[in-house]
């Protein structure tokens, strides 16, 4: 057993033991009782004490046998039950909880007993037995009629029964009830503890200062419609959290009431306080309609001004104080001293609630910069570093000011946004902002202004300089209707800071995929140090290659560029002409002559007016793996999918290298650089040539001129005939010649030369007949590359 499990155990123990003593010592007190209650002969009949009921008690004063008297009196019925109330009168004035006032009525006023004691009776017990000599305490009570009624109660009889005395009577009387525990030991243990009761809703004006600062800070909000404003020590709107103080304050309760004493104050630690909250509230008491034909004197009917003056609502206002100190009782740190106005009780709350009394700037201020719902603009200023320019909104479309060029959108609203959202790190004080200290708006980065409909006069924030020059975090921004400046964070400004290029349209290409008629592509050429250049061209029969020849296309392929380019969307608007050599389009990767129709309606390539063609150039390049394009006839520098330059430098010819029905094939012949090897068919059977005897697999030598036949390039070197000694093709490493059954022979050609471009990687090969030389990679030769041992049937 270890050690904390020793020590639990005896912990229980001993708490074991100390209940088992106070069962045995309960169960003797109360026999002892028990057996010194009279015994009456005959005492089985009930009767009340009070022969006539009181009525509606409205006053209640209870007398201890030890300290000052207290006195209840009824009030009028709380908006919170109902219900009456009650509140003591001396000697303290103070609220009380209802129900425990109205216990001295209920319990005393309903009393019955079976048995009294006259003084010299047989058996009688004397006052001072029945501890009636002083009593324990003397309840009185004065019904709505004036009838007063005062009890004196004694000593328990048993555990069910009590002596009494009415006031002027030397009666005793054994009552049936445990009087014992009805008056508290403290006029506070009466006390309600709700502390205070409006409606925050009413608020009008909340006063807090706080006194933990040197020298105390004051503050004051007012109610501005739905919005809190704080009217000092500076100007500002204000968050929810003022309204979760008001929220905290209307439902305040107690944790425990401690003290009522005139030197409370200054032993709990409020006076003064650490922190005083006031709340003005304003409660609108509506009036009575007066009768519009007939008034109760007589006289003539009012006018219809001073019917509605009457009715007009009165106004009651009311100020309610609360005041928190910076102690704590002890060993109960969550909680804090409190007390209401000038009132003398002091209780405590939970620290937690406490807490939400103390304005925190941070979080109770609003720190946006402008309240202005900007996202209702139609024209914006903006002027920078940058450039300027100004933007104009008809209907949901916005545009450029001076040339109406259309703008983008997307790139306004987050301008919106952004400035909407701008807040706060920290504000500067109005003796700070308003010091000679320039914060760089004399030569801003930015200044913008908003006209919004419904807002007077124009909003405008001006972006400052860099709080720090060396780390550049934060910056100075100032709102120009409010004249508070902020300091920001700079990354939260770098919307605000973009040049007006990036609004330009992010719309490069506004032509449809089916308005394309002709398209040029000229890049590097992969193998030498030119371009090369190509152009395909819608056709009555669909895409096809029209430069440098005529050839048949990759359908998928073209469809995907056709796809790309149509309603081509920039990713981004990232700079304009001047930066041109900055994204590297004065030298372009890849130029693309664009010719589209401008025709209504479904007409066909062929019979459209040259009127109706237009031509767009575009520029695009790469630079640290982000793809930029320019249109040659606007200064705005695009930046796009990456993915776009690779689909237009692809191979778009198609790829199939032999072209030929594997069914329709009479034999076909693989020359390499040690062997050649032939093969003919026969009806179904093939037949290797140089040993006709020779047994084949069929399907074996099938799969060999099937993989053939699927040979694919992956890029074409050049489109049009060459020399074959331009690429070593004159002594070729293998030839594959296919001979079908109409005679038709192709034949490849694999060079024994190589490109090792990282674009193009492969032996140079060509196809009799098909214009054009291309690359096979090492993979693909490998085809070619036959075990005749591997090829052998069974006999």
């Amino acid at each position: 057993m270890n050690k904390n499990t020793t020590v639990l155990l005896a912990l229980f123990l001993t708490g074991l033991v100390l209940l088992l003593y106070v069962v045995k010592n309960r169960n003797v007190r109360e026999a002892v009782i028990e057996a010194n209650a009279p015994s009456v002969a005959g005492a089985d009949v009930t009767r009340d004490l009070f022969e006539e009921k009181l009525d509606q008690v409205v006053k209640v004063t209870v007398e201890r046998s030890a300290g000052e008297a207290w006195v209840f009196e009824k009030q009028d019925a709380t908006e919170t039950s109902g219900l009456p109330g009650w509140r003591t009168t001396s000697p303290v004035e103070m609220p009380c909880v209802r129900w425990e006032v109205d216990k001295f009525a209920n319990q005393l006023g309903n009393l019955a007993f079976e048995v009294s004691f006259r003084p010299g009776e047989s058996g009688a017990i004397t006052p001072s037995q029945a501890g009636l000599e002083p009593p324990q305490a003397k309840v009185s009570f004065v019904d709505e009629n004036g009838r007063t009624e005062t009890v004196e109660i004694g000593n328990l009889a048993s555990t069910r029964t009590t002596y009494v005395r009415l006031a002027g009577s030397d009666e005793i009387f054994l009552v049936k009830s445990d009087l014992s525990k009805l008056v508290k030991d403290r006029l506070l243990d009466y006390r309600d503890k709700q502390v205070l009761n409006f409606k925050e809703s009413e608020a009008v004006r909340v006063e807090i200062e706080d006194r933990s600062t040197k020298p105390p800070t004051r503050y004051a909000f007012v109610r501005d419609g739905s919005q809190w404003m704080m009217e000092s020590p500076t100007t500002a709107r204000m968050t929810g959290k003022i309204d979760e103080m008001l929220r905290a304050m209307a439902r305040l309760r107690v944790s425990t009431w401690h003290d009522h004493r005139p030197v409370a104050s200054s032993v709990f630690g409020l006076a003064p306080a650490r922190l005083t909250a006031r709340v003005t509230v304003e409660t609108k008491i509506e009036g009575e309609d007066q009768d519009a034909e007939t008034q109760e004197d007589g006289s003539d009917t009012p006018s219809t001004d001073d019917t509605a003056a009457a009715n007009e609502p009165e106004v009651e206002t009311h100020t309610y104080e609360v005041h928190f100190s910076d102690q704590s009782p002890i060993g109960e740190d969550n909680k804090t001293f409190f007390r209401v106005g000038d009132e003398l009780a002091v209780g405590t709350v939970m620290q937690t609630v406490a807490d939400k009394f103390k304005p925190v700037m941070a979080q109770w201020r609003d720190m946006h910069i402008t309240p202005v719902d900007l996202a209702s603009a139609t024209r914006i200023e903006l002027a920078g570093s940058a450039g300027q320019a100004t933007f104009v909104k008809q209907g949901s479309e916005w545009s450029f000011d001076d040339d109406g060029g259309a703008a983008d959108g997307g790139a306004i609203e987050e301008l919106l946004k952004a400035a909407a959202d701008l807040k706060a790190v920290v504000f500067l004080d109005d003796d700070a902002a308003s010091g000679s200290e320039s914060f760089g708006f004399d030569q801003p980065q930015a200044r913008l202004r908003w006209v919004v409909p419904g807002v007077e006069g124009v909003e405008q924030l001006t972006v400052g300089s860099y709080t720090d020059a060396q780390t550049k975090r934060l910056v100075y921004v100032h709102r120009q209707q409010s004249g508070a400046v902020a300091k920001v964070r700079s990354s939260d400004v770098e919307t605000l800071l973009r040049g007006p290029y990036v609004y330009r349209d992010r719309l490069v290409l506004d032509v449809l995929p089916s308005q394309f008629r002709q398209i040029t592509i000229t890049s590097q050429d992969l193998i030498s140090e030119g371009a090369t250049e190509i152009t395909i061209a819608q056709t009555g029969d669909g895409w096809r290659m029209t430069q440098p020849a005529n050839l048949d296309l990759a359908n998928d392929k073209v469809d995907k560029v056709i796809e790309a380019l149509g309603r081509l969307r920039a990713q981004a608007v990232v700079g304009d002409a001047a930066e041109i050599t900055a994204f590297g389009l004065h030298a372009p990767q890849v130029k693309v002559v664009l010719e589209y129709s401008t025709a209504e309606g479904d007409v066909g390539p062929s019979v459209e007016n040259a009127s109706d063609r237009k031509h767009i150039e575009l520029l695009l390049s790469e630079i640290d793996g982000k793809s930029y394009a320019k249109r040659a006839d606007r200064s705005t520098i695009y930046q796009v999918a990456t993915t776009l330059i690779g689909q237009l430098t692809q191979e778009l010819r198609n790829d199939r290298v032999l072209d030929f029905d594997a069914d329709e094939v009479a034999g076909f012949t693989i020359r390499g650089e040690q062997q050649t090897h032939a093969f003919e068919k026969s009806g179904k059977v093939w037949i290797y040539v140089t040993e006709r005897d020779l047994p084949l697999d069929a399907k074996k030598v099938e799969n060999v001129l099937l993989q053939i036949r699927d040979l694919r390039t992956s890029r074409f070197v050049s489109h049009s005939n060459v020399d074959p000694n331009a690429f070593g093709l004159n002594q070729p490493t293998y030839q594959v010649t296919v001979t079908q059954d109409d005679g038709l022979i192709r034949k490849l050609s694999v060079s024994p030369q190589q490109a090792s471009r990282p674009q193009a990687v492969g032996h140079y090969a060509v196809v009799d007949g098909m214009p054009g030389v291309f690359l096979l990679t090492p993979a693909d030769i490998k085809r070619f590359s036959i075990n005749l041992a591997d090829l052998e049937g069974v006999p």
